[in-house]
């Protein structure tokens, strides 16, 4: 039969939490560096493919951040901790790997930029590649972080989330806009990504907030699958074009989650659900 069309050309957004943030990440980073020669769609035909698909489901990719955290984080406590001098922490080690792990498995080392697309800003990375390729835009990425003072979701989003007529009704933080700047694509990941011992919560300065130190945790105290996120974009979607052009568009919310999901659009205005085999 004909080729499947690649998921690419009719995926809009990933939101994603905790670990899932990483596959988001590396999904899309994929799609990136290949320059979008393959619009997002990752063959899996080819064990070259497999193989690194399989990689990353194997991975030791934590072992380095727990080792750090017995031979640094508690040696540091100790009289002897002077003599550490100022180590890697467990994060940047975590976000190392993470890169580490990009460039061998998901980077084509051919490529004169190779080493240039784990280091680059997720929001300049992104944009870089909206302009190139206007006939497959890239996947937007939306990672779930939470605020340790209020329990607010803190949006790392390519997705302009405050002041933005589109998600106006979220209750969420835009990370962007609390820092005013850009992160890389490994950071972002751990915006969404910080486990008890692993990885402790991240600390950044709001400059929207009076240059205060605010904390950011894992995006599963708030909730386990970023649902919420994606119902808010799909809810804002359908609301601006019927209210703009008078079109419903269909919009399809896919949940992966090791557990259950338990999610309802009802009362959300211009989406109905239904059961309905959609393959």
């Amino acid at each position: 039969g004909a080729d499947p069309v690649p998921i690419a050309r009719h995926l809009f957004a990933i939101s994603s939490v905790s670990g899932g943030s990483l596959a988001a990440a590396t999904y899309a980073l994929a799609d990136l560096s290949d320059g979008g020669a393959q619009c997002g769609h990752v063959p899996l035909s080819k064990s070259a493919d497999l193989d690194r698909v399989e990689a990353l489901a194997q991975a030791d990719l934590l072992r380095g951040s727990i080792s750090r955290f017995f031979l640094t984080d508690l040696l540091r406590r100790s009289p002897a901790g002077f003599l550490l001098g100022q180590p890697d922490d467990r994060n940047t080690v975590l976000e190392k790997t993470f890169e580490d792990h990009w460039n061998t498995h998901w980077i084509d080392p051919s490529k004169a930029d190779a080493g240039k697309w784990t280091t680059k800003g997720l929001l300049s990375l992104h944009k870089a590649s909206t302009l190139l390729r206007e006939d497959c835009p890239p996947v937007h990425l939306m990672i779930n972080g939470a605020d340790t003072d209020t329990g607010r979701r803190i949006l790392t989003s390519t997705i302009q989330i405050s002041g933005d007529d589109l998600l106006r009704n979220t209750n969420a933080i835009d990370f962007f806009d609390e820092i005013e700047g850009d992160i890389r694509l490994s950071t972002a990941v751990m915006n969404s990504a910080r486990f008890p011992i692993i990885s402790p919560a991240g600390r950044y300065v709001s400059k929207r907030d009076g240059h205060e130190d605010r904390l950011i945790i894992d995006g599963g105290y708030f909730e386990i699958y970023g649902g919420e996120t994606a119902m808010e974009l799909i809810s804002a979607i359908v609301t601006l074009n019927v209210d703009e052009i008078g079109f419903i568009p269909v919009p399809i919310l896919v949940v992966m989650t090791n557990g259950t999901a338990d999610i309802s659009l009802a009362g959300r205005k211009g989406i109905k659900e239904t059961d309905e085999d959609i393959s």
